[in-house]
């Protein structure tokens, strides 16, 4: 549980700053309990650039003792690296840099005397970093450290069948999941180039870095653990580029009580 809370905080706190940027322009209600000090704190944490992006790239894990034991049933096993996709949100506070990313692994199938054998695994981080470059330059440089949580699913079906045998069901049919805890630490690279009135834009980066894998649970098929099957971790290198923009947004004024 302990795993889950610091997880959800990193997204909450992300939240939070985004729900702030919405709401620190409106117009005053008379009913609300802010004084200008107070409004002039919220101003503090107004985000300086959000965007949302999507990234393509490579993740590597620990495949060895997995295709050692699917070696010993006949079966190929599979290469370290993954093709990754991403989608996420990136959030900036002057030089501090929340991100959240939500991403899905593919590894290439394996294909054995009809059998097919499939490996996929998802996760989603929350990631804190630092831009250590001047604010008002285009580009940034991001170290970064993340929380996360993970699944993997391993599949092993025929590659083909005939109606009759998939009407009688007989047929290998194994699908076994585990979870997993990951942490991170990389750098982000971005480049960005904002419209002349800085309320668009557009964004081109990196992200890099290794993953850890500190905990995994046992695999499962449905609710019974599969005793024999070793872990995959999902610790080892990764890279993806992202691309990402913004839009204009509408812009309200804020007005204080007078006499606060």
């Amino acid at each position: 549980m302990s795993i889950l809370k610091n997880v959800t905080a990193i997204v909450l706190f992300t939240a939070t700053l985004a729900v702030r940027a919405e709401t620190t322009d409106s117009v005053y209600d008379s009913s609300s309990q802010f004084t200008c000090q107070e409004n002039s704190i919220m101003r503090e944490l107004k985000p300086t650039r959000q965007y949302g992006f999507i990234g393509i790239g490579f993740s590597v894990a620990e495949t060895k003792e997995l295709n050692n034991r699917l070696d010993s049933s006949g079966i190929t096993g599979f290469e370290p690296a993954a093709f990754k996709l991403s989608f996420g949100g990136h959030l900036e506070v002057k030089k501090l840099i929340l991100e959240g990313t939500v991403s899905g692994l593919m590894w290439a199938e394996n294909i054995d005397n009809n059998l097919r054998t499939s490996l996929y695994a998802s996760n989603i981080n929350g990631n804190i970093g630092v831009n250590i470059l001047p604010e008002d330059i285009m580009v940034t440089l991001s170290p970064f450290v993340g929380l996360g949580l993970g699944a993997n699913w391993l599949r092993i079906c025929n590659n083909e069948k005939t109606l009759d045998q998939a009407i009688a069901n007989s047929d290998p049919n194994v699908s076994i999941w585990q979870a997993t805890f990951l942490t991170q630490l990389g750098v982000a690279v971005d480049l960005v180039m904002p419209s002349p009135n800085k309320k668009k834009g557009f964004v081109i980066g990196i992200r890099s870095g290794y993953q850890f894998a500190p905990l995994t649970s046992s695999w499962y098929t449905e609710d019974t653990p599969i005793t024999d099957v070793p872990d995959i971790k999902q610790g080892g290198v990764f890279a993806k580029l992202i691309i990402g923009g913004w839009k204009p947004k509408p812009h309200k004024t804020c007005c204080c009580r007078k006499g606060n």
